[in-house]
């Protein structure tokens, strides 16, 4: 688990800004739009607002977000964490260089450490 202060990472390529943007409530969706807007910063890499909120939609359905960008290179995948009343707290995330994933089964097999582990923080704040 890490924590990095004063670092930006990029909103709409990085699988924790991401999940923030899917699981986060409406005050932290603008906070984010507005230090990072979406025709500057996302356009170029989704196309459209609808394009991005449909893949947040199956984030939202599937518990867990893994980041479309250069998959060739990285597997990176991040899951929501949630306080005691159910509010988004943060990601825990985890990035893997492509080579090491061989198949399916092992995608699937961190997606389950990734999402046990984000479940077990839930609730702790």
């Amino acid at each position: 688990l890490q924590r990095v202060h004063g670092q930006q990472f990029h909103t709409y390529a990085n699988a924790a800004g991401l999940v923030a943007l899917a699981f986060g409530d409406a005050e932290l969706r603008e906070h984010l739009e507005q230090g990072h807007p979406f025709a500057e910063q996302g356009q170029h890499l989704w196309g459209s607002r609808e394009k991005l909120g449909a893949y947040l939609a199956t984030a939202q359905a599937k518990g867990h977000l893994e980041c479309p960008f250069d998959r060739a290179t990285s597997y990176r995948v991040a899951a929501p964490i949630f306080g005691a009343a159910g509010e988004f707290l943060g990601a825990l995330g985890v990035s893997i260089p492509a080579s090491r994933l061989r198949d399916e089964s092992q995608t699937a097999m961190v997606v389950a450490e990734l999402r046990q582990s984000a479940e077990r923080l839930t609730g702790h704040s």
